[in-house]
Parts: structure tokens; C-alpha cells; sequence
């Protein structure tokens, strides 16, 4: 064994490489989702002490991808030594976290941001948006001919394997009390191959199957590093040997993979990539319409050309746009995705990935704004009534339909000096959070106060946290800084609260929540304490 006190990088992952090499390494990872998953909240209430108390879920895709990678069905170690195992994993992976984030190389603490920033999404969000990215017929036929993956099974697929999972892990809990019997956490997360003929359609098992990875089954590819590609990512349920059942380490992966796996498979066909491409620069700007219509149903606008006369060609487009009396917010939406390249640290590749996906998006935007000060110069603004926006304070904002890390980081480093216009760019998720939240007013409020503090350097790991200070200032309760960072207990603060919206008060999916109407149930000292 090796001396953890002295690892480098390389050698922690070659003791992972060994641990993950035993099938007993299923109960550890058993452990782990239970208490990363089922035991969020209660962790949540009393805070994180270090990173060594929680793994997040890129972390647990990790392991998952190791164990996919490594393990021999036969190796299994005494139970009595799990307990001694976990703690030396835990231990393992804030090490490795430690030297990333220790690191002076930009390209590490890239990837430290990209890879620990935490969940980019709430997988109610990757279900939902999934069903509309696949939802152009073209798509959805391709899928289900070719791929046996029916978009119109998606929700009903996942909403059985979590109503199924809790039932179960519920049912265990009780039983262990009662009979103070062991409960093989493995277990806990595993769906028996009887009752998943029993509960799922045949079109569901299909989703299921094309979402599988046969534990024993060689890797294409090999992990040697966290940036690697992980095929676990991409297939996030394990087919345990010997019929035993679906393991499902970790759902929000699994919601992840739903949304973004089908991607790849459609462009796997070259004939296909330019139609898939331009299917999803469409889609992406109907969906950032759809959730600004939620809150701004007549005064929200898409898909305007700009051009000076009749005839002339055309100068640039709005993808979408709202206003509210004075103010008025002008989106720019790409549909970028981050390439590998970036995913593992290549600085040349990331500043390209991100002109692509944002710059461009907010020189556009730019250009867009230009025009509308003086709409009623241009044709196009004057013969859709647009020459109210001359009256009006307008903002950029830039939306990709992807998660793209480490973003709120890069606008900051990239924000123009002596501008009065900063670089805001956010995903489609996180838009939707910030309208799913707030009411009308509350959301141009909002846009405002995320335009100051952008403008005075102030920062926030992802749109959580700015969410989260607004809400703090608003509450009169103050905003928590480091240096010029927004204190993370501001973004766990709004994790809580999303939380206690979407599964208790506004569990309607279709229902948008007004926070403040329930906030003072959760004060704001309640959940966490910035260590």
C-alpha cells in the first residue's frame, strides 16, 4: 500500500485502480450514494465541516467509472472492512481535490472548477429540457427507429426508477429498525431484474437497456485522470452480473445521460450533423422563449430580424427578448457544447470553446442593443413596433443550451475594461431556476442587481450564488464575500430552498413558485455555515 501522506496524483488513482478492483467496492459505492443522496438534506441543515464529509456527484461518476473499468467479479474482501475502505476513499479523493486545487497551473484549477463546481443542474431540469431538445419529429423518430429510445417514455421512465429506489431504500430502513438486521447499501440501489419486467413498460426497459453498462464488460477507453472520458457518464446504470438487477449509483448522472447521451448517438451520423446542428441552435432559442413567456406572456419577444430597409440584407437577429416597463433584457443563445479538449485543462481549447459559446453571443448582443436604441432607423424594428426599445435601459445576456463550467469564472476574467455593459452568460438551467423562483418584477430586479455586481468585479462560482446573494440582500440579511467571491453558503442556501419548493409546496411541475412567499419557513440561518 502506499503512504497517503506522500501520494501525487498518479498514485492515488493507482490505489483507486486497486480498491475499485474488487466487486466488493459495490457496497462502498452503496454507502456513497446513500449518504450523498438520501442523507443531502440532513447534511445540508448541519453544514460541511471539509470537503471530506461529502462527495459530489462528478466525484461519485468517478468511482462508478473505475469500478466499471477495474473490477474482477471474483475479488471480494470481508465485509468487517468496509468501513476502514470508505474512509480511506473519502480520504483518497480529498487529496486528489486538495492537489488540483493547491495547483498554480491554470489548466488544473480549470479543471478543479470544472470538475468539484458541483451539479450544473437539478435532474427534474435534464428530464424536462430532454423532452424538448428531442422533441422536432425528425428526432424523435430517428431515436426511437434506430436506437429503441421512445422521447415520449422519458419522464414516466425516470419518475419510476426514483419512486421505486425510495420505496425500496424506505421499506430496508424500516426493516433494519425493526429487526436490526444488515442492510447491503449495494442493495439499497439496485432494482431486481423480476421487478423491472414487473414495473416498466417495454418501451421503458428500452431506455433503461441503452442507458446500461454491463459490470465485466471491458472499456473502451481508460481512466487514468478525473478529466478522462468516463464511459459511466454516458451509461449511468449497472447491469450487475447473474441477473441481479440495474444499480443505480447515482440518478442525477442518470437524468444527465438522458438529456445528453442521445446527442451523441444522433451525431454519430455524419449525413445527419449539419440537420442536428441546426436543430439544435433552433431549439435552444424556442426554449429560452418558452421560459421567459412563463413570467413575461406579452411582452416577450423571439426570432427578430434586423435589417435597415426592406431590401437590404439582414444586419444581425434577436434570439429572444423581454421588457418591463423602462428595462428590457436582449438573450443571445448558443448552442456550443464544451468540447474534451477543455474538459481536461487545455487552455487553448478552453478560450476557444468559450468565444464560441459566449463572446460571440455577447458581441451579438452588442450589436443587437445598437440597433434598438435607435430602432426607428431600421425597417425591420419599425414594422414590428419596436421602436419602444429607444426608451429603454437594455441588457445582454448570453444563454447556452448546455451546462458550460466554470462560466460565471470566465465572465468575470473576460469582462471588457471601461464597459458599462458586462459579460453575462449563463445556461438554459439556470435560467429556468431564476424563473421558476421569482415573479416578474423580482426577475428585472434581479437582472439589474446581477448587471451592478457583475460591473463591480464581484463574482459567484455559477448563477446559484448570485441567486442566492440576491435573495440575502433583498432579506436585508447582507452579502457574504471573500475577497470578491460570493460565499458559498448563499448557493447552498438556494439549493435548499429549490428543493423545499420542487418536492414539498410546488411539487406541480408546472407550477412556478414566489420564493419570498415561503422563504420566512426557512430562514436564512438555518441551513449552512460558510467553513
Amino acid at each position: 500500500m502506499f503512504s497517503v501522506d506522500k501520494m501525487d496524483r498518479y498514485e492515488i488513482i493507482a490505489r483507486l485502480n486497486e480498491i475499485t478492483s474488487f466487486f466488493s467496492f459495490g457496497r462502498i459505492l452503496g454507502y456513497i450514494s446513500f449518504f450523498e443522496t438520501v442523507g443531502i438534506e440532513r447534511q445540508l441543515k448541519h453544514g460541511q465541516e471539509s470537503n471530506r464529509d461529502r462527495l459530489l456527484s462528478t466525484e461519485i461518476d468517478f468511482l462508478c467509472g473505475l469500478w466499471l473499468q477495474n473490477v474482477n467479479l471474483a475479488k471480494n474482501w470481508d465485509i468487517i472492512k468496509d468501513e476502514e475502505i470508505r474512509k480511506e476513499v473519502y480520504g483518497l479523493m480529498d487529496d486528489l481535490h486538495n492537489l488540483y486545487r493547491d495547483s498554480q497551473d491554470f489548466g488544473d484549477l480549470f479543471v478543479e472548477n470544472y470538475f468539484y463546481e458541483g451539479d450544473l443542474a437539478y435532474n427534474w431540469q435534464y428530464i424536462k429540457f430532454a423532452k424538448e431538445k428531442y422533441n422536432e419529429q425528425i428526432l424523435s423518430f430517428k431515436l426511437r427507429d434506430e436506437y429503441e429510445f421512445d422521447t415520449t417514455v422519458i419522464e414516466s421512465t425516470f419518475n419510476k426508477i426514483i419512486t421505486t429506489l425510495v420505496n425500496q431504500i424506505r421499506r430496508r430502513i424500516d426493516e433494519k429498525r425493526r429487526k436490526n438486521e444488515y442492510v447491503c447499501p449495494l442493495n439499497l440501489f439496485t432494482i431486481k431484474s423480476n421487478k423491472i419486467r414487473k414495473i416498466f413498460s417495454p418501451e421503458e426497459q428500452n431506455i433503461l437497456k441503452r442507458m446500461s453498462y454491463k459490470l465485466g464488460d471491458k472499456l473502451p477507453d481508460k481512466i487514468c485522470d478525473i478529466t478522462d472520458y468516463n464511459y459511466f457518464k454516458q451509461y449511468p446504470i449497472i447491469e450487475l452480473p447473474d441477473d441481479r438487477g440495474l444499480f443505480f449509483a447515482n440518478t442525477n448522472s442518470l437524468a444527465a445521460a438522458i438529456n445528453e447521451t442521445p446527442y451523441y448517438w444522433l451525431s454519430e451520423d455524419k449525413s445527419f450533423q449539419k440537420k442536428l446542428a441546426d436543430l439544435r441552435g433552433r431549439t435552444a432559442e424556442n426554449i429560452v422563449y418558452k421560459i421567459i413567456q412563463r413570467r413575461f406572456p406579452k411582452s416577450s419577444y423571439n426570432h427578430i430580424l434586423i435589417k435597415r430597409s426592406k431590401s437590404s440584407d439582414i444586419i444581425t437577429d434577436i434570439d429572444a427578448m423581454l421588457c418591463d416597463d423602462d428595462m428590457g433584457v436582449v438573450f443571445q443563445v448558443k448552442s456550443k457544447r464544451l468540447t474534451e479538449l477543455s474538459k481536461q485543462g487545455c487552455l487553448t481549447s478552453i478560450k476557444e470553446d468559450y468565444k464560441k459559446a459566449v463572446i460571440e453571443a455577447f458581441n451579438q448582443g452588442l450589436k443587437c442593443i445598437e440597433c434598438l436604441n435607435h430602432a426607428s432607423e431600421y425597417y425591420s424594428l419599425r414594422k414590428a413596433n419596436m421602436t419602444f426599445a429607444e426608451n429603454l435601459n437594455l441588457l445582454n445576456v448570453c444563454i447556452t443550451l448546455d451546462s458550460f463550467p466554470c462560466m460565471s469564472s470566465l465572465n468575470y476574467l473576460n469582462q471588457p475594461k471601461d464597459s458599462r455593459v458586462p459579460v453575462i452568460a449563463m445556461s438554459v438551467y439556470e435560467l429556468d431556476i431564476i424563473f421558476y423562483l421569482f415573479q416578474a418584477d423580482s426577475i428585472m430586479d434581479y437582472f439589474k442587481f446581477r448587471s451592478e455586481y457583475a460591473l463591480h468585479g464581484i463574482y459567484g462560482l455559477n448563477e446559484i450564488y448570485y441567486i442566492g446573494a440576491y435573495i440575502s440582500y433583498n432579506l436585508g440579511e447582507g452579502i457574504k464575500l471573500q475577497g470578491n467571491k460570493i460565499c458559498r453558503e448563499h448557493a447552498l442556501y438556494v439549493d435548499y430552498l429549490v428543493k423545499k419548493a420542487k418536492y414539498g409546496r410546488y411539487r406541480n411541475k408546472d407550477i412556478d413558485c414566489d420564493i419570498y412567499s415561503f422563504v420566512d419557513q426557512y430562514p436564512i440561518s438555518s441551513p449552512i455555515t460558510c467553513k
